[in-house]
């Protein structure tokens, strides 16, 4: 697996893809670490518009405007809705097949946990992704152990803990960045099961 730099033929986009339901203080630390370890590359964050595995989710919209929040003072970071123009079907390889039709020039990376990584016999064609865009695996605290580089370990995070403490009415303010928190509050988000 390619774990350099990209390609100096054309520009060097990360792709972290993910539900973001909601965006925690464990994705905010993987951007920053692929940020902080590969300084030529831009970061794409892309929110999914269906789960692969048919979950239901909090609004697209909502999970847009949150994952904006959460990547406002990064550098070098964009959120995209692709997938909410595409026929992805949820599947990471469609989308990365479209970001590459509409810009070429583009040497695509997946960001992607370690914990997810070691699931990726789940996915579909994951064999075709690592061509389109080799992945670049953050670690992750108490995640199985995997053959690759690792960037920095992040802390044990889930949205699901969020959504579990929301839903109970307790806090999760120290797992979201407080722009984030905010928003939940104010849109009553997650205080009931999607």
């Amino acid at each position: 697996m390619n774990s350099g730099q990209c390609d100096s033929n054309g520009d060097c986009v990360g792709v972290f893809g993910g539900s973001f339901d909601p965006p925690h203080l464990g994705h905010l630390m993987m951007a920053r670490s692929v940020l902080e370890h590969h300084p030529d590359m831009r970061l794409l964050v892309v929110p999914c518009f269906i789960h692969p595995f048919a979950k239901s989710m909090e609004s697209f919209e909502h999970r847009v405007e949150m994952c904006r929040l959460m990547t406002e003072e990064l550098a070098r970071t964009e959120v995209s809705g692709i997938e909410s123009q595409t026929d992805s079907g949820g599947r990471t390889l469609n989308t990365l097949k479209e970001l590459k039709k509409r810009n070429s020039s583009w040497n695509l990376r997946l960001v992607i946990g370690q914990d997810v990584y070691a699931q990726r016999d789940l996915w579909y064609r994951f064999y075709e992704i690592e061509r389109i865009a080799p992945p670049l695996v953050v670690g992750r605290r108490n995640a199985p152990e995997v053959e690759v580089e690792l960037l920095d370990e992040i802390p044990d995070i889930s949205s699901t803990e969020v959504r579990d403490r929301l839903m109970r009415g307790e806090s999760a303010d120290e797992l979201l960045l407080e722009s984030v928190a905010m928003y939940i509050r104010t849109h009553g988000l997650y205080s009931t099961p999607n």
